[in-house]
């Protein structure tokens, strides 16, 4: 039964042309169909930068283990985590380029460096998809509310920044 219902929203969603699925996703911010696009477009963003600048699976790792750089639940971070974990799998780099700050930086100087580097993972995937101004514009929206979702799970402590949700939405 769930096999034949997940091919329904496979047939379901590929009836419509991707601006119409985007457009529906703003005014659902929280729903099922928000999370999975937002999982595939991050996920792909950041599996992609990962690949294309040969990280090291023993950074991408360090980068994983540290829940510094992750909130709870959160849809952006969800993403964000599966794209490194299907990065990890692969394992292509075993010896890639290190991000030293992942080894002997602070936990601060982690969240900023990996906010810049899903900042940039998630601009190259834009460019790369070439997305019309519209889709890219309800993208973005997408991305925003999945960030205002995850911030409602973060902890309300001075200070506080999601390096992964900051650096999907851009924000400085």
């Amino acid at each position: 039964m769930k096999i034949l219902s997940f091919f329904c929203l496979i047939f379901f969603l590929c009836s419509f042309n991707m601006n119409d699925n985007l457009k529906s996703v703003v005014k659902t911010p929280t729903s099922d169909l928000d999370r999975m696009q937002l999982r595939h477009f991050l996920s792909e963003a950041i599996r992609a930068q990962l690949e294309s600048d040969e990280i090291s699976t023993e950074t991408v790792r360090k980068i994983f283990e540290n829940s510094a750089l992750w909130v709870s639940k959160c849809p952006i971070c969800d993403g964000v985590r599966v794209g490194v974990s299907k990065f990890e799998k692969v394992n292509l780099f075993p010896t890639g380029n290190r991000l030293e700050v992942f080894f002997e930086g602070s936990n601060e100087a982690q969240k900023s460096a990996w906010k810049s580097y899903t900042e940039k993972a998630v601009e190259s995937h834009f460019e790369r998809l070439n997305l019309p101004v519209d889709e890219k514009k309800v993208m973005q929206k997408t991305l925003e509310n999945g960030r205002e979702q995850g911030m409602k799970l973060a902890p309300k402590t001075e200070g506080f920044f999601c390096s992964s949700c900051d650096g999907a939405c851009g924000k400085k």
